[in-house]
């Protein structure tokens, strides 16, 4: 599922699925920095297991083979579980994939069945950069 969402005059792409979540800015206009706040909801029974894991992705890979070279935007990232920062960043710092294993007892749930996320990118993007500035969350689940 795909959607694109205004928040004031800026553009964010919102993307979910079933295997991610993807958050992108693409507003290159601005002078100003942007901050979005975007909260994720994961189902997650108990019975499923304590332990979140998942891979945390930007567009900043570096391959010199493919001469893919990161954007030099300002972006900081923030993940947020539960109401709580957990990781915080500069997207330009995610130059390969993270796994990620967070123990959910140590970080409490909302309620049984659901871990509440939150995205949060701000900063100014670079004027010269080709493509949108993202932040993904891909294959979450609870083991």
């Amino acid at each position: 599922m795909a959607n694109v969402a205004t928040v004031g005059s800026d553009s964010v792409s919102i993307e979910q699925s079933r295997v991610h979540v993807a958050v992108a800015l693409s507003d290159r206009g601005r002078l100003e920095p942007l901050r979005v706040q975007v909260p994720i909801q994961l189902e997650c029974s108990r019975g499923a297991g304590s332990s979140l894991k998942f891979f945390l992705t930007a567009n900043q890979r570096t391959d010199r083979r493919l001469r893919i070279t990161p954007n030099i935007s300002d972006v900081e990232f923030e993940l947020e579980i539960n109401g709580r920062v957990w990781r915080r960043g500069w997207l330009r710092d995610l130059n390969t994939p993270e796994f990620c294993s967070v123990d959910l007892d140590s970080w409490g749930r909302m309620n049984d069945d659901a871990v509440q996320l939150q995205i949060v990118l701000s900063g100014k993007l670079s004027t010269t950069a080709s493509d949108p500035e993202w932040l993904a969350i891909e294959y979450p689940h609870c083991q």
